[in-house]
C-alpha cells in the first residue's frame, strides 16, 4: 500500500514537467507542420497570381502617364498661377495710371474756365479732354463743369447783350435805381449755370459776372457809375476767337 501511495506522489512530481515537455513537442511540430494542397487548387491560385501581374503589367503604363500628366499639370498650373499674379500686378498699374490720366484730364479741361474764352481751346480742347475721362463717377460729380465748357461761348455772349441792354435802359435820365436790371441779371441763363458751380466767383466769366453785379447794386441814377467798357471789349475779344474755327 505505502508502494502505492509513493508511486502515485513520483507521478504527481513529474507531472508539469511532463505537461511542458508535451506543450514544446507540439509548438515544435506546428512549427515544422507541412501544409498540403491538392494540384487544382494549385493550378487555380497560380492562374489567379498570373492573372493579378498581366492586370498590373496592364495597368502601371496608365499608372505612370496619370501622375506625368498630374506633375505636367501642376507645373502648368504653378505657371498660370505666377502669370495671373503678373497680370494682377500690370493691371493694377495700368488702374492706376487710368486714374491719374483721368484726373490730368479732368484739370486740364476745368482750368479752361478760369481763363478767357478762346473758341479753339475750349470746343477743341477742353471739352473733349472732358469727354475722354472714362471714370464716370467722376464725371457725374463734376458735371457742372462739362455744361460750363460746353455753354461758356453762349454766356460770354449773354452776359455781353446783356449789358448792351442794360446800358441803354440806365442811361434814361428818369432810372434811379438798377433793381429791374439785377433782377434780369439774376434769371439770365449764364448767371444761374455759374452759381451751380462751386468756386464760380474764381472762374473767369464769374469775375466778370460779379463785377456787373456790384455795378448794378451801386447804381443810384448816376450813369457814369456803369463802367462797362472794358468788360464788353474783354467779352467781345472771345466771342471774336470763333472766326478762327
Amino acid at each position: 500500500m505505502l508502494k502505492h501511495i509513493m508511486l502515485l506522489l513520483a507521478l504527481a512530481a513529474t507531472a508539469p514537467a511532463l505537461a511542458q515537455n508535451k506543450a514544446d513537442s507540439t509548438a515544435h511540430a506546428d512549427a515544422d507542420m507541412e501544409i498540403k494542397i491538392g494540384m487544382r487548387d494549385f493550378e487555380r491560385l497560380k492562374s489567379e497570381r498570373d492573372s493579378a501581374m498581366t492586370a498590373y503589367k496592364a495597368l502601371l503604363p496608365k499608372y505612370n502617364k496619370i501622375v506625368k500628366n498630374d506633375s505636367a499639370l501642376a507645373a502648368q498650373l504653378q505657371t498660370a498661377r505666377t502669370e495671373c499674379a503678373t497680370f494682377k500686378l500690370k493691371c493694377d498699374e495700368l488702374q492706376q495710371a487710368q486714374r491719374k490720366a483721368n484726373v490730368c484730364l479732368f484739370n486740364i479741361a476745368s482750368n479752361f474756365l478760369y481763363i478767357p474764352y478762346e473758341a479753339y481751346s475750349v470746343e477743341k480742347l477742353a471739352i473733349p479732354a472732358f469727354e475722354a475721362v472714362t471714370d464716370k463717377e467722376l464725371k457725374t460729380q463734376h458735371s457742372v463743369n462739362y455744361v460750363l465748357l460746353k455753354s461758356y461761348q453762349n454766356d460770354v455772349k449773354q452776359l455781353l447783350d446783356f449789358i448792351t441792354s442794360a446800358e441803354k435802359e440806365l442811361g434814361n435820365p428818369f432810372a434811379k435805381n438798377a433793381d429791374e436790371q439785377l433782377r434780369e441779371l439774376h434769371n439770365l441763363p449764364a448767371y444761374i449755370n455759374y452759381k451751380q458751380y462751386r468756386d464760380w466767383k474764381g472762374t473767369w466769366l464769374g469775375k466778370r459776372l460779379c463785377k456787373v453785379e456790384a455795378a448794378l447794386r451801386n447804381f443810384k441814377g448816376d450813369r457814369s457809375q456803369l463802367k462797362f467798357g472794358t468788360i464788353k471789349k474783354e467779352l467781345q475779344d472771345c466771342l471774336d476767337t470763333t472766326n478762327d474755327l
